[in-house]
C-alpha cells in the first residue's frame, strides 16, 4: 500500500505506512528502505540519512538508495536554474565570459559508455563487463598510488556501481531507456 502512495504522490501517507510497518517489525528492511525514499523525494533529508544508516546496519549490500538519489540528483541539477546559468571564464578578461548553452545529455552519465555494452546487451553480458571494469577499476587496486589518483579511481568506481545498479535491474533499465529516448 505504501508503494501505492508514493506512486501517487501521497508522500506523507506513504511515510506513515512504512513507519506502521517498521513499528510491526523493526527489521523490515523493504519498508525502511521505501520509507528512506519516500523521505528523499519529500525532501526530508535528515529522516533519509537516518532511514539509509538503519537500512545499511541491517544489510551492508542495501541496493537501491544511493543510485535512486544520484538519479533523482541529476535531474534536479539539470532542470535547475544553476545548469542554465552561464558561467564566466575561469582565464578572466574583457569579454571572456564563456555561455555554454545547456545540454541535458552533458547532466547525465551514458552507463551503457561505462559499462562498454551496446543498448541491446544481455543481463548475463551487462554483468560481465562490470565485473570485468570493477576488476580494473577497484580502488583497493590503487592503495599506494597518490591521494588524487585514489579519489579518481574510486569516483570512476562508484560511477560504474551506478550503471550496473541502474543496467543490471530490469525496470530501472527500462525507466532510464526511456529517458534516454525521450533525450532527456
Amino acid at each position: 500500500m505504501a508503494v501505492i502512495a508514493r506512486k501517487q504522490n501521497d508522500l506523507k501517507e506513504a511515510i506513515k505506512m512504512c513507519t506502521n510497518a517498521i513499528k510491526t517489525s523493526p527489521d523490515y528492511l523493504d519498508a525502511i528502505v521505501l520509507r528512506a525514499k519516500t523521505h528523499f523525494h519529500a525532501k526530508n533529508f535528515k529522516e533519509f540519512k537516518q532511514d539509509r544508516r538503519v537500512a545499511r546496519k541491517l544489510d551492508p549490500a542495501v541496493r537501491g538508495l544511493d543510485t535512486e538519489v544520484n538519479i533523482y540528483s541529476y535531474r534536479r541539477y539539470c532542470a535547475s536554474e544553476e545548469a542554465r546559468r552561464p558561467r564566466a571564464s575561469a582565464f578572466g578578461g574583457e569579454g571572456a565570459r564563456s555561455f555554454p548553452r545547456f545540454n541535458p545529455q552533458e547532466c547525465r552519465k551514458n552507463f551503457y559508455e561505462i559499462l562498454e555494452v551496446g543498448r541491446k546487451a544481455k543481463e548475463d553480458d551487462i554483468r560481465k563487463a562490470f565485473k570485468k571494469r570493477a576488476l580494473v577499476l577497484h580502488p583497493d587496486k590503487f592503495a599506494n598510488e597518490s591521494k588524487a589518483v585514489q579519489d579518481e579511481k574510486a569516483r570512476l568506481f562508484n560511477q560504474l556501481r551506478e550503471a550496473y545498479d541502474t543496467l543490471g535491474d530490469y525496470f530501472k533499465r527500462k525507466e532510464y531507456d526511456e529517458e534516454l529516448k525521450r533525450g532527456w
